[in-house]
C-alpha cells in the first residue's frame, strides 16, 4: 500500500548488486530481488546505477498511483522501462542467473527511520528536475569582435537619434530584423542601450543600463543605439537565429510603466471610470503569459488595468481594438496594500502585489508591445502629475 497521491519506484539490474543513486543520494542495491522505493512523490528524478566500475545514468518519472519499473542490463547496455498502475503485474524483463554472487544490502543514507516515507527533493527544498532552456539556435556572427564607443556622453539624452550614440542599423545593414540580439558590456562602467523595434520614431524603447560584464537580450530588433560616459568603451553585439530555438524557461521577465515619462506613464487626471492608455514596448515576445503585477501609487485608489491586443485600443471599431483581459489593482484594500514608515511616523505611497495570475496576452501588431489602459474605479478622482503618480511592474513568461 502507498500513501495517497504517491507512486512506487522499482529498480532491477542484470547482473544484480548494482548500487542505486537517486538525485545523487544512495538508496540501496538491486540484490537478489528488485530495489523498491515506496511513497515517492510524483515528479522527475535523475538516477544512476553503479556496478563495480560501470555506471548508467538517466532520468525517470513517477506518477501518482503507478509503479515505475526501470531495468538495465550491464552486459548488453540495454535499458527497459515501464509504468503501470499499482496492482498490475510488472513485465518479467529478465530471469536472474542463479550463479550470480550475493551482495551485502546497502541501507539508504538519508532516511533515519526505516518507516520514513521517501521524500522528493522538492519536499527538502531541493528543486525537482525541470525543463531547462534549450538553445538549438545557430550563431550568425553579426558582430563577433569588441566594438568601441566613439563619443563620450556626459548626460542621458534619451534621444534615439542623438549623435552621442553609436548607431547599429541592423535592418539597413542586413535587410531584415534581428530575431534575437545579445548586448554584452566589456567595459568597467555602465553602457546605455536603446532598442528600436521599427522605423518609426515612436518605436524605440526607454534607455536601460548594461553593467560591466552584464549581458542583455533583445528580440525583434530593427536598430539599436549605445552610449557611454567614456569614449573607447568596449561592447559586443551578437545576433542569434531563433528559427530552431526552443524556449522552455519559466524565469519571469519584467516590463514597467514609468511614473513621469510621457507615453509610458499613467500621468493623466482621471475621473471615475475614465481611462488612460499607454503602449509599453520591449516585450521579449508577442505572445506572453502575465503571472504577476505589482504597483506603487501616491493615492489609495481602486484601479482596473485593461489589456488590448493592438495600438488601436478602445477605438470605435470593435474589430481592431480587441479587449484581451483585465486585472483589478485595489490600493484601498487594507488586507493586501501597505505603506512604509519613512521615519518619524511619516508614510508615503501605497504598495500592492497581485500574484498567481495566468493572463494570456498577444500583441497582434507584432511590435512586442504591451497595450494597456488604466481605469479609475474610485469615486475620488485620480490627480495628474506627481501628486497622482502610479507605476506598475508587469511580470510575465514567454508563451511557447
Amino acid at each position: 500500500m502507498t500513501n495517497p497521491g504517491t507512486g512506487i519506484l522499482v529498480f532491477d539490474t542484470n547482473p544484480t548488486c548494482a548500487k542505486v543513486y537517486i538525485n545523487n543520494k544512495l538508496y540501496g542495491t538491486t540484490e537478489t530481488d528488485s530495489l523498491q522505493i515506496m511513497n515517492v512523490n510524483p515528479g522527475k528524478y535523475s538516477y544512476s546505477l553503479q556496478l563495480q566500475e560501470n555506471y548508467y545514468k538517466d532520468i525517470t518519472s513517477v506518477e501518482s498511483g503507478k509503479i515505475t519499473h526501470v531495468y538495465f542490463n550491464f552486459n548488453t547496455n540495454i535499458k527497459k522501462e515501464e509504468c503501470v498502475y499499482i496492482g498490475t503485474t510488472l513485465t518479467n524483463f529478465t530471469k536472474r542467473e542463479l550463479t550470480q554472487p550475493s551482495c551485502t544490502p546497502i541501507q539508504p543514507e538519508q532516511p533515519e527511520k526505516p518507516e520514513e516515507e521517501f521524500k522528493s527533493p522538492f519536499d527538502n527544498d531541493e528543486p525537482i528536475l525541470k525543463d531547462e532552456p534549450i538553445t538549438i539556435s545557430k550563431h550568425v556572427d553579426y558582430y563577433d569582435v569588441a566594438n568601441t564607443i566613439t563619443t563620450a556622453a556626459a548626460t542621458d539624452p534619451r534621444d534615439f537619434d542623438s549623435p552621442v550614440y553609436n548607431k547599429e542599423d541592423i535592418y539597413l545593414i542586413k535587410g531584415r530584423y534581428a530575431e534575437k540580439i545579445i548586448v554584452k558590456n566589456d567595459g568597467f562602467i555602465p553602457l546605455y542601450v536603446i532598442i528600436a523595434h521599427g522605423s518609426s520614431t515612436t518605436s524605440f524603447s526607454k534607455e536601460v543600463p548594461v553593467y560591466s560584464g552584464e549581458i542583455k537580450t533583445y528580440y525583434h530588433v530593427y536598430a539599436l543605439r549605445l552610449r557611454s560616459s567614456v569614449a573607447g568603451h568596449q561592447y559586443r553585439v551578437m545576433e542569434y537565429d531563433l528559427q530552431f530555438a526552443v524556449e522552455k524557461s519559466e524565469t519571469p521577465y519584467t516590463l514597467s510603466s514609468t511614473s513621469a515619462t510621457s507615453g509610458t506613464s499613467f500621468g493623466n487626471a482621471l475621473a471615475m471610470n475614465f481611462i488612460q492608455t499607454i503602449h509599453l514596448s520591449g516585450l521579449v515576445a508577442n505572445k506572453i503569459k502575465i503571472t504577476a503585477i505589482n504597483g506603487q501609487s501616491v493615492q489609495n485608489l481602486k484601479y482596473r488595468l485593461i489589456f488590448w491586443s493592438s495600438s488601436t485600443a478602445n477605438n470605435t471599431n470593435i474589430d481592431t481594438d480587441k479587449y484581451v483581459t483585465d486585472v483589478v489593482m485595489d490600493f484601498t484594500d487594507v488586507n493586501s496594500t501597505f505603506q512604509i514608515d519613512t521615519g518619524g511616523g511619516l508614510v508615503n505611497q501605497y504598495y500592492l502585489d497581485v500574484s498567481d495570475l495566468a493572463a494570456l496576452y498577444e500583441d497582434e501588431d507584432s511590435t512586442v508591445t504591451l497595450h494597456v489602459s488604466l481605469q479609475n474605479l474610485s469615486a475620488v478622482a485620480k490627480i495628474a502629475g506627481a501628486l497622482g503618480a502610479v507605476q506598475f511592474d508587469f511580470k510575465y513568461v514567454m508563451k511557447v
